[in-house]
């Protein structure tokens, strides 16, 4: 791992330390930095961690820290996933908060300054905001994330959390929060290593097991970027399955430290991924033409046949409604 040297003032304490893995991403990596280096939060700090890129990204994360010292680049000499890429920038950070940017998302130019002054006013340890996702290039949002939730700011717990981030849509384990720095150093927190899928959904929980202060912000600062041909999107039976295993992986924890509230969430995110699994699978067989799975499947379960009927029922009404 090596560092561009930046003339960083060292004796400005750092409100913020911004944390954006990134591999090969040259096509978005400018507009991600731009973004934040045009944050009105008074002093920022800004850690592009290139995760042995192919491509120019790291080249042009160079550049942005060659003309403005607030952003340094940590360069990995291998590439080793978004997690151990975040661990990187953590254990260089010097802010009293930490942010995440996702190498392809964007920030609103006041999202920073705005999260600070409410995670301190309301004493949390970890605050996150609305999203805006976006699934095109240069078009409007198509939707946000916080469902149902105060205006302003409100306390949350981490059960909360994991009732919102149900499967098959993009859910409350999306969230990119604020987090105390000290908090994460007390507790020695981080990402948990290999689970580079959904890796969010297992941070926030830890954070909460361990006794976080949490918040949400009812206001979409951060525009969240669906990219066109997306695990999630293109092979849904992998994905789902990777969340049934990082869910039992957060279900273990909380035997230990968690409250009933949060258990029971837990058990039932499960059921729900299980859920999806089968119903998914009910689609492949049914596209492969394999009628006797199907059929097993449906008298196994004579509910996959009643969600079928139902989400076809949707699927025809969004036509005739087109």
């Amino acid at each position: 791992m090596s560092q561009t040297p930046a003339a960083v003032d060292c004796s400005m304490p750092v409100i913020v330390s911004v944390i954006v893995p990134a591999h090969n991403v040259e096509l978005y990596i400018d507009h991600t930095l731009t973004s934040i280096r045009a944050q009105t939060v008074r002093s920022l700090e800004i850690l592009v961690v290139d995760d042995a890129s192919c491509d120019a990204t790291a080249r042009m994360a160079a550049a942005h820290a060659s003309q403005d010292p607030r952003v340094r680049l940590v360069r990995m000499t291998e590439n080793r996933g978004v997690c151990r890429a975040r661990n990187e920038g953590l254990a260089v950070a010097r802010g009293r908060w930490i942010a995440f940017v996702d190498s392809d998302d964007w920030l609103e130019p006041g999202r920073l300054a705005r999260m600070v002054e409410a995670a301190e006013h309301m004493d949390l340890d970890w605050l996150a905001d609305d999203q805006f996702m976006v699934s095109r290039p240069n078009a409007r949002p198509d939707g946000r994330v916080l469902r149902s939730e105060p205006a302003g700011v409100s306390r949350m717990d981490v059960a909360h959390l994991v009732v919102r981030d149900p499967p098959e849509i993009v859910g409350y384990g999306t969230l990119k929060p604020l987090v105390r720095r000290s908090f994460l150093h007390r507790h020695q927190l981080a990402f948990r290593l290999g689970q580079e899928r959904y890796e969010d959904f297992l941070f926030h929980v830890d954070c909460g097991l361990h006794g976080a202060r949490m918040g949400l912000l009812n206001q979409p600062l951060y525009y969240y970027r669906r990219r066109p041909g997306s695990l999630t999107a293109v092979d849904p039976l992998t994905t789902l399955t990777r969340m049934l295993e990082q869910n039992a992986i957060a279900e273990h924890a909380a035997r230990d430290l968690g409250p009933v509230r949060l258990q029971a969430a837990l058990a039932r995110r499960a059921d729900l991924i299980r859920s999806s699994l089968a119903y998914r699978r009910l689609l492949r067989d049914l596209g492969r033409r394999e009628v006797g799975s199907a059929l097993r499947a449906l008298r196994a379960d004579p509910q996959l046949g009643i969600t079928l009927m139902d989400r076809l029922a949707k699927a025809a009404g969004r036509r005739v409604r087109w």
